[in-house]
């Protein structure tokens, strides 16, 4: 599990390094009095952060580096949640009506489907072409632990995956 590295900076610190437009996500950086000029000239009024590859921005703060969502929903609620849900699952979307307080069952619950897929649906994967029931269903129950049956065929496992998790809380977009 990633370590998420907190937030040393209150509220009010943030809303002096930086201005944030809810409309676009975009964090940009204030004019620094403390700081060198040539740091001004580079940085103040320009946009905060880059694009990683996984597809969240990072921007570095006094050498660290921090995912804008984070600073985002600090900067405008003033609390760091312990996870932070993009609702429409595109991690730079950074808008705060994108951005909600979440734990980790609610997060993984709208994750989409991994690029690594063979079976081209999330929770049903091929284990073992010799075994009389090759297609495997997986799921975590209400308590959090993984439960997991074999069948047949693929259209079985897909069915069975979809009716253990009805109800739990799964977000449309999950898997897709």
């Amino acid at each position: 599990m990633m370590k998420i590295k907190p937030i040393p900076f209150s509220q009010s610190e943030l809303k002096q390094m930086f201005d944030y437009d809810a409309d676009t996500g975009v964090l940009t950086r204030k004019y620094r009095h403390d700081a060198r000029p040539q740091w001004n000239t580079q940085h103040a009024g320009k946009q905060a952060g880059h694009l990683h590859s996984s597809g969240y921005i990072h921007v570095r703060v006094n050498g660290h580096l921090y995912k804008a969502h984070r600073l985002i929903f600090k900067l405008v609620h003033g609390d760091e949640p312990l996870e932070i849900d993009h609702i429409n699952g595109n991690p730079s979307d950074n808008r705060i009506n994108n951005l909600k307080s979440s734990d980790i069952k609610q997060n993984m619950r709208n994750q989409k489907k991994y690029c690594n897929n063979s079976s081209g649906f999330t929770g049903v994967r091929f284990k073992n072409r010799g075994h009389p029931k090759p297609w495997s269903a997986y799921w975590n129950d209400e308590n959090g632990k993984r439960k997991e049956k074999s069948f047949a065929t693929k259209e079985e496992a897909i069915a069975h995956r979809e009716k253990m998790i009805e109800g739990m809380g799964y977000s449309e977009r999950h898997g897709s």
